[in-house]
């Protein structure tokens, strides 16, 4: 209460008054001190009681009168509080007044100066006026970076270029609650953020427009002080009427940037209606021009716009190459009000013609109906071409395409690209040169054939030929033809090589070591298994192109291709069987495992055809050595019927034999009639009642036992899978009775 002035408040004229009327209606004196025992109304009469004059805690004076001077300490209490209430209203609105006569004077010197710094000066410097700190600092929210950033500072505080995350510190934490705080001890505060500047005492408010924070003001001291409720009031005024100045410096910046954009704008954009490369044009709906660049005259071969005006008054005739075009054109802009990329062939001054791409809209007057129509015009006739020509090369691609993925199957990669780069590489006729010929064949697949469905007779052979085709290609082989399950292989054509042999040879090896691969992914389909015969011979055969202008294709005939066939006839399933020719082209490179004479259809005299069992060289493919199977006696000759083949067909005459002993794939047969060797047999088994057990049985007679001329061995070249099992079921059977006194009944067997 130390802006009261507790005497005078006692001796004014009409507090004086009512202290003397309350005193006479008790009948007694009175007497009234101050705080310090100072008599300041009344007379000291010696009263032995005082009551204290206190508000809020404080003890401001003493009443007392002659009856404990309760009543008059309340009267006197009241007057205290009445005048606190007046004092404390003359403050405020004095605080108000300099509050006002401060923003006033700021908000003058702003208005003089709308630079975003020197607003923030100028406020540094009116609260350094106001509020006692060693310190001030403005700082703003950076709009791309969301920092506060120093915008101005005075005192030794902040470095100028110091940036405080939202959030971080206590300045950061008012930025983000947008209330202002007093920090009378800062090292005690968890925000504070220590720096090189030693600071105790700290004022921070936000610079706030409604809800909208667009940074803070600090005022800081070194040593500890106090601030008051007053400071932190006026540290809020000066923040407002910062945030206010700054915002409009900021507006005003904006303002100015939009205005030199703006004339930067015009300025771009006149200099592109000049140098644009599109034609930009204004006609108005009948179909005249009212306005266009140089480039449009430049793109219809005129001199100026202006020539382009006077003349070209009718663009639909003038212009457009094809009526129809520009009826759609004008349908599609009538309907929608614009056209975008509408691409038409156009007319050029001197009867040449271009390919032009429009995009116009129709401009309307605030009722709607049109006035103008305004768009730009783009010469693509180079694009145009470019794009013919790539048009007629993903033509000739997709021809090459096609030919190269419909025959590349079946021919070499080298064919394939003579008929494509060579125009005469489809000519009719051929050449006579020497080749090296390989002819493949399943054994026996026309009976697995029968015994399967067509879906998974074609499985099986697409699984063999996509194998066998692969490696073909790789020995740079040329494929004639697939005929059936059969390959025609042609060595040494198109392109002649030295090595054509060789290659003829090794390509047979690596397909004979490859079946493996074609049984495990047969076998993996619920297919049987299968097994392959390859004939090779080399001669001189007739290549080219063969057939009707309809209907051609790259092959081979002549004698030498029917010999091929014949020695692949001879051969059985795993077999390699090669020519003398052959034999002599390839060398000492060659594992010969046996040979044998024959006599093939169409041939005068006897020829030796040799067992190819690997080749070294640099192909070093070689295929497992055969050793003789062991054949065990069988403890009950296994009754047969069979038929001899001929030219794949079986006659009608059969005849009976004995299974005396048997393996997996070969068997000793004692037959009332003699068999000549490479004979192929078609076989049914009988059980000893002599029912037919299994049919179909292919296998060829391979040698004859000594000193028994109606006794063979055969080789079985396809036999069903439930066969191979029964066979299986004999074999052991008979392993079982060269080791055992045990003797078991044959109708077991069966």
């Amino acid at each position: 209460m130390s802006q009261i002035n507790f005497k005078k408040l006692v001796s004014r004229k009409n507090e004086s008054a009512m202290l003397r009327d309350l005193a006479d209606r008790c009948g007694s004196g009175y007497a009234i001190w101050d705080a310090t025992n100072t008599v300041v109304a009344g007379e000291d009469e010696g009263f032995c009681e005082k009551t204290p004059v206190e508000i809020d805690g404080e003890v401001v004076g003493w009443a007392s009168d002659g009856q404990g001077g309760t009543v008059l300490a309340s009267l006197l209490r009241y007057f205290v509080i009445r005048e606190v209430e007046k004092v404390s209203l003359v403050m405020e609105t004095l605080q108000k007044y300099k509050e006002i006569t401060i923003l006033y004077d700021l908000a003058g010197k702003i208005a003089a100066s709308l630079n975003i710094k020197e607003v923030a000066k100028l406020v540094i410097d009116e609260a350094l006026k106001v509020i006692n700190a060693d310190n001030v600092s403005l700082m703003i929210i950076d709009q791309e970076s969301g920092r506060l950033e120093i915008l101005g500072a005075t005192g030794k505080e902040y470095h100028p270029k110091t940036a405080i995350r939202i959030g971080t510190g206590i300045a950061g934490h008012v930025a983000t609650t947008g209330k202002a705080e007093i920090i009378d001890s800062v090292e005690a505060d968890p925000r504070f953020v220590e720096g090189s500047n030693i600071i105790s005492s700290l004022i921070c408010a936000p610079l706030k427009i409604k809800e909208r924070i667009v940074g803070v003001i600090n005022f800081s001291c070194e040593e500890r002080y106090n601030f008051t409720a007053e400071d932190l009031r006026m540290a809020e005024t000066l923040a407002f009427q910062a945030a206010l100045s700054i915002d409009n410096a900021r507006f005003v910046d904006r303002l100015r940037e939009s205005e030199k954009e703006s004339r930067l704008l015009y300025e771009q954009y006149h200099s592109l209606y000049e140098n644009a490369v599109e034609g930009i044009f204004q006609m108005i709906p009948d179909g005249r021009f009212i306005s266009v660049n140089p480039s449009v005259a430049r793109m219809f071969g005129y001199d100026s716009p202006d020539e382009v005006i006077l003349t070209l008054t009718d663009i639909a005739t003038q212009l457009f190459v094809d009526a129809e075009d520009h009826a759609r054109y004008r349908s599609i802009l009538l309907d929608k009000s614009q056209v975008i990329g509408f691409e038409t062939q156009m007319h050029r001054r001197g009867g040449h013609q271009i390919w032009v791409s429009i995009s116009a809209r129709i401009v309307n007057d605030e009722q709607g109906i049109p006035i103008f129509i305004e768009g730009a015009l783009l010469d693509i006739t180079e694009r145009k071409e470019k794009e013919e020509a790539k048009r007629e090369r993903e033509a000739a691609d997709i021809k090459s395409r096609f030919i190269r993925e419909t025959f590349g199957r079946y021919l070499s990669d080298e064919i394939v690209d003579t008929i494509l780069e060579d125009p005469a590489g489809l000519t009719l006729g051929g050449e006579k040169r020497t080749v090296t010929i390989m002819m493949t064949d399943l054994r026996g697949f026309t009976s697995i054939g029968e015994r399967l469905p067509a879906e998974d007779v074609v499985g099986m052979i697409n699984i063999y030929l996509e194998v066998m085709t692969r490696i073909i290609f790789k020995y740079q082989g040329t494929i004639d033809e697939f005929i059936g399950d059969a390959i025609l292989v042609i060595f040494g054509a198109p392109a002649l090589r030295d090595d054509d042999a060789l290659r003829g040879v090794a390509c047979a090896l690596d397909m004979q070591l490859a079946m493996q691969e074609v049984n495990e992914r047969n076998r993996a389909a619920g297919y049987p298994e299968v097994f392959m015969g390859i004939g090779i011979n080399t001669g001189s055969a007739v290549v080219g192109n063969i057939g009707s202008r309809k209907r051609v294709k790259y092959g081979v005939v002549g004698s030498n291709v029917n010999l091929t066939s014949r020695i692949e006839s001879y051969t059985v399933g795993g077999q390699i069987l090669i020519s003398e020719s052959t034999a002599r082209a390839c060398g000492e490179h060659l594992r010969i495992d046996g040979k044998l004479e024959v006599m093939p259809k169409g041939v005068k005299t006897p020829i030796t055809i040799y067992e190819v069992g690997g080749i070294g060289c640099t192909f070093n493919l070689f295929l497992p050595e055969q050793r003789s199977e062991d054949m065990p006696e069988l403890l009950w000759p296994l009754e047969i019927r069979f038929a001899p083949l001929v030219d794949k067909d079986a006659g009608i005459e059969t005849h009976n034999g004995l299974v005396k002993k048997l393996s997996e794939r070969v068997a000793e047969v004692h037959a009332e009639i003699s068999m000549e060797k490479l004979t192929n047999l078609r076989i049914s088994l009988l059980d000893h009642l002599g029912a037919t057990i299994a049919t179909d049985i292919y296998a060829k007679v391979i040698d004859h036992v000594a000193g028994r001329p109606s006794a063979f061995r055969i080789h079985f070249t396809s036999i069903a899978p439930e066969t191979v099992a029964l066979m299986k079921q004999m074999a052991n059977m008979a392993q079982i009775g060269e080791n055992s006194s045990v003797v078991t009944d044959p109708e077991n067997l069966f």
